[in-house]
């Protein structure tokens, strides 16, 4: 997996793109990498999935401990172009509301 991370510090935001497979093995890097990202305060996390190619349920705890961090000091966290199947995955997880609408209909 590669993380990579772009900011915008006008907009307090921080874009986060993730390639290749997010599971067991690569959420520690994920995880440290938002951990990161949060010591710096942003007031948005925005989460590019588009060329994950996989994403199991300890690839979402990650995302779901940064979510809740950012919610409680007011932030918060959009995920932009899952994949169909991980999109159903977080759907299923109770991430839907996180996914930027019109993001499904990727080809």
């Amino acid at each position: 997996m590669q993380v990579v991370a772009t900011a915008d510090p006008a907009s307090g935001s921080v874009q986060l793109r993730v390639r290749g497979e997010l599971d067991i093995a690569t959420a520690p890097e994920l995880a440290a990498a938002l951990d990161r990202l949060l010591a710096a305060d942003p007031s948005l996390i925005v989460l590019e999935l588009g060329e994950l190619s996989f994403l199991d349920c300890a690839g979402m705890r990650p995302v779901r401990r940064a979510l809740r961090a950012l919610r409680c000091r007011g932030g918060s966290l959009v995920i932009r172009h899952p994949p169909p199947l991980a999109e159903r995955a977080l759907r299923l997880a109770g991430l839907g509301e996180t996914i930027e609408h019109g993001s499904a209909s990727r080809a």
